[in-house]
């Protein structure tokens, strides 16, 4: 049988093994290309508009269904071979995935700022920029501060107690604008 071109809804809805309102359905999210009269379905056209808009995640079920469609029908001059194949375009659903998985990136970071799990790396930067900028004058400093105290004494073990404080504060202070910055970010 020569493949039919226009059919009524009724009828392309027999041809794919589906109801009526299941076409009409597809007709009104625009997945359905009717005749210039806009009385009849174009067959090969909606079929193929069907494949490229179709959900990558339900591909299996439609090859399936299709499959049983065919077993059913036990004829194919409508062309169901394709649907069973799985004639869409890869890229689209390729395309589709990727946008989704984007999505769902941009939820969960969203929902990990507002959970106060995450935080601007740039204004981390910054505060820990700070924050070894005033470790490095401290230590820098320890010379003038320790020379006088370091001067009179002269027991070694009194002077390496000396720079050992002097060292510890330095880093206390470190540890402690460390620690502010992680109860900021929570």
């Amino acid at each position: 049988m020569p493949s039919v071109q226009f059919v009524s809804q009724a009828e392309f809805a027999r041809m794919q093994g589906w109801t009526r309102a299941y076409v009409t359905e597809l007709k009104k999210s625009g997945r359905v290309v009717m005749s210039p009269d806009g009385r009849s379905v174009d067959v090969q056209a909606t079929r193929a508009l069907i494949a490229q808009t179709s959900s990558p995640d339900k591909v299996g079920v439609a090859a399936r269904h299709a499959a049983e469609r065919l077993q059913r029908s036990g004829d194919d001059d409508y062309g169901d071979e394709d649907a069973v194949a799985g004639a869409s375009r890869p890229e689209y659903h390729a395309a589709r995935a990727r946008r989704e998985e984007a999505n769902a990136t941009r939820a969960e970071i969203d929902l990990a700022k507002e959970a106060g799990q995450l935080v601007e790396a740039a204004a981390v930067g910054a505060v820990i920029a700070d924050a070894v900028t005033n470790l490095r004058a401290s230590l820098e400093g320890l010379g003038a501060i320790l020379a006088p105290q370091l001067a009179a004494e002269s027991d070694p073990r009194e002077v390496r107690l000396l720079v050992d404080d002097a060292v510890r504060e330095a880093l206390g202070d470190l540890a402690a604008r460390f620690a502010d910055i992680a109860k900021g970010a929570h």
